[in-house]
């Protein structure tokens, strides 16, 4: 069986575009559209540095997808310069860049939800003003009842990727903890399905690893690498740690997570 990677992602890119589609901006409605219509999806969860990667992917393949960051993530730091740049860099080769909106506890009626969307949307385009006018929900499960509500949340001037258009009239496939095998993703593009949306996360593709506990034991090295950049402006630090944390002391702590059994 084929695992997760960049090979197999890019194997699934050549697919799509062999098989017709087009790979569509959000802002073109799926009832509009007069051929193969294929709406690509990143949800940035972990990785700014993994984002950009597949980014590249897309770029070298010569499609393009939207890249959904969060403006409040606990991994990352959307503010950041890094992460600026690195969400500049996506839309400078082609790609999108969308809100990845993560709901706060405060909020609960849909219009407390849909103001909330439109300032964090708002406060990202302040930073990055070709950021494109859509938004991707970042897990709705853990919100009850959040789920029965997020296909009818209309924001004003912005496309709901949930919503009933993206999600009912067209075909939606995540790859989310790796419910569906590679194979499985390649009979699906196969299949011909006039319209799809495809939630495809960059750690996924780039973590490695032969099933979901390997795949975020391994991303755990990639966050810790990420956050180290800080550390390393340290002077104490940087000295004991001029190159980071030995490779194996990682190497180590995913092996550890990856093979641990309740």
């Amino acid at each position: 069986m084929k695992a997760y990677s960049p090979d197999t992602y890019r194997r699934l890119l050549e697919l799509l575009k062999s098989g017709g589609y087009r790979f569509a901006d959000y802002s073109v409605s799926p009832e509009v559209a007069d051929s193969r219509v294929v709406y690509l999806r990143h949800d940035i969860d972990y990785s700014v540095v993994w984002s950009l990667a597949l980014a590249a992917i897309n770029a070298d393949a010569g499609v393009s997808g939207t890249f959904f960051f969060q403006l409040r993530s606990p991994n990352y730091n959307f503010n950041a310069y890094a992460t600026i740049t690195a969400a500049r860099r996506i839309c400078s080769i082609g790609q999108r860049v969308g809100l990845h909106f993560v709901l706060g506890d405060g909020a609960r009626s849909v219009s407390e939800i849909a103001a909330q969307v439109a300032a964090d949307h708002a406060a990202m385009r302040a930073q990055i003003p070709e950021l494109s006018p859509v938004f991707s929900w970042h897990n709705p499960s853990v919100f009850p009842g959040l789920l029965d509500k997020v296909p009818d949340i209309t924001v004003p001037g912005l496309v709901n990727t949930y919503s009933r258009q993206f999600t009912e009239r067209v075909n939606y496939y995540s790859e989310s903890n790796l419910r569906y095998s590679v194979d499985d993703l390649e009979a699906i593009v196969r299949r011909g399905e006039p319209r799809l949306q495809l939630l495809f996360h960059p750690f996924q593709w780039l973590a490695g690893g032969r099933d979901m506990q390997e795949v975020l034991a391994n991303t755990w090295m990639q966050v810790l690498r990420e956050k180290e950049e800080e550390f390393l402006t340290n002077h104490v630090y940087s000295r004991v740690f001029p190159g980071g944390m030995p490779k194996e002391w990682l190497q180590d702590l995913a092996h550890r997570i990856a093979e641990h059994r309740r």
